[in-house]
């Protein structure tokens, strides 16, 4: 095919008349032009996973942005516009590759993919219009999207029942499940999950650092604990952190070390190495180690500097919980189901919002 084609056409008579809408032919996506002057390189196809998911399970793409350096049309039929000047991608190039990528492995595949077409333009226009789109857009935050699992995820839907639908819930209103953090909130979403799992990594090898992941991460773990245990657990552990440093009494997330991400992650990660925790897979926390990480010196320097910090730093805070634990004790010191080996704990880069938000 010589041209790009553009099926069920129709001008925007409303808003701009140089542009004109309709469904992509994906015959002709090997016709499209790509400026790399002000266009972004082809990511790899790791960057574009998503895309490559919503292509195998049928959900439809976004439109993409195409600019015309010229004004030549051709109407073979009613139903069926040509471009007949070159035609340059101005905003979908992964979105495109993606497709062309797709259509080699499943070529009888019906994709329609809407185009939206700017009439006579130049690359400078294009440039403009290009950064103009990509500028603004903001990212999506993964608590958003994690949220947007709640109807089909049993135990998402129980996190976000405790933090939004209940009152008499300690973390009743006090996890972000929006793109922004909002007065009294202390956590994010992302957050909220990640200690959720952490909890009860001692269960399987479960995803914490992938926010894609995560919901079917939870399913499995649903498998194991089913939704009352699960949500008993999830109880216990914020009761326990209201009760040794404060939930309802935190009126700004800012001092408050025990609500850094890093924090409760190790903290959650402590609980489920060692089996004083636990009777059998329900969480059953000491009244005496409660009492013990409540006299935790929250003001000491090193303590807030870890409790922000990630990578390496994440392991020494574990260090010092457990020391801090364990001091001034000859017996019932903490038993690691583990043996004594320190555990290598990942935490998360690119999904986590945390630092964003101080």
């Amino acid at each position: 095919m010589k041209f790009v084609r553009i099926l069920k056409p129709s001008i925007d008579d409303q808003i701009d008349p140089n542009v004109i809408r309709g469904v992509l032919d994906p015959k002709s996506l090997a016709c499209l032009k790509v400026d790399q002057s002000y266009q972004r390189e082809r990511l790899g196809p790791n960057a574009r996973k998503e895309l490559t998911r919503a292509l195998e399970t049928g959900r439809k793409l976004p439109d993409i942005e195409l600019g015309m350096r010229g004004a030549r049309f051709g109407m073979p039929s009613s139903t069926v516009l040509e471009l007949l000047d070159p035609t340059y991608v101005i905003d979908g190039y992964q979105r495109i590759e993606t497709v062309k990528e797709h259509l080699e492995r499943f070529p009888d595949d019906l994709i329609r993919l809407g185009a939206i077409v700017h009439v006579s333009t130049t690359q400078q226009y294009e440039r403009e219009r290009f950064q103009a789109l990509n500028l603004f857009r903001a990212k999506v935050a993964p608590s958003v999207l994690l949220r947007n699992c709640k109807e089909e995820n049993h135990l998402m839907a129980q996190l976000y029942g405790l933090s939004k639908g209940m009152q008499k819930e300690v973390m009743y209103g006090r996890v972000c499940w929006s793109q922004n953090m909002a007065q009294g909130e202390l956590i994010t979403g992302l957050t909220f999950c990640q200690v959720a799992l952490l909890l009860h990594s001692h269960l399987g090898a479960f995803v914490t650092t992938s926010t894609r992941e995560i919901p079917d991460t939870l399913n499995r773990l649903e498998k194991i604990t089913g939704l009352p245990l699960f949500r008993g657990n999830i109880t216990a552990f914020w009761a326990f952190i209201e009760a040794a440093w404060g939930v309802r009494s935190v009126t700004r997330r800012g001092p408050a070390i025990h609500f850094k991400a890093p924090f409760l992650r190790t903290v959650a990660r402590i609980i489920s190495d060692h089996v004083d925790f636990w009777s059998g897979n329900r969480l059953n926390i000491p009244s005496e180690i409660r009492r013990k990480l409540a006299r935790l010196p929250m003001a000491d320097p090193e303590i807030v500097r870890l409790s922000a910090a990630s990578g390496k730093a994440v392991e020494t805070l574990y260090y010092l919980l457990v020391t801090h634990i364990n001091s001034g004790k000859r017996h019932k010191r903490l038993t690691n189901r583990y043996g004594n080996v320190m555990p290598t704990i990942v935490v998360p880069d690119e999904d986590d919002d945390d630092a964003a938000e101080a």
